[in-house]
């Protein structure tokens, strides 16, 4: 099957474009040849537009569910390297408390608040 664009590239390949006039002056039935031909070539025209215009939306919505894709995977491993970074924190002040730093030592030292080394130091993570 013909495309469009191949039908409106043969269509309108030898077409002479006439004015108004030349074509009023033309006999009934070569007039609505001419009329329906001419039209055809631009519903061609218009359907080649519209399947571009598809093919360009369809193209940039795929680009933006791969760009959404790939926010929302470096957000999830933002927020777990995240974790991994409190995690050892709370390991490094336990094992820190354990080896006789003070609260206030730990604090300075990991730079946290209080109820964080506190909750650290009750396990309570």
């Amino acid at each position: 099957m013909e495309s469009f664009e191949e039908q409106h590239e043969r269509l309108s390949k030898d077409f002479v474009w006439l004015d108004d006039y030349e074509v009023r002056n033309l006999p009934d039935e070569e007039r609505w040849a001419y009329i329906n031909k001419r039209k055809l070539i631009w519903d061609t025209y218009a359907m080649c537009q519209i399947i571009e215009t598809a093919k360009r939306d369809a193209r940039e919505k795929a680009l933006e569910n791969v760009r959404r894709e790939i926010q929302e995977k470096t957000k999830q491993k933002l927020e777990e390297e995240k974790e991994k970074a409190k995690q050892q924190t709370y390991q490094n002040v336990k094992e820190a408390l354990e080896d006789g730093f003070t609260i206030e030592q730990v604090i300075k030292l990991f730079k946290i608040s209080k109820e964080e080394a506190l909750r650290a130091k009750n396990n309570k993570l």
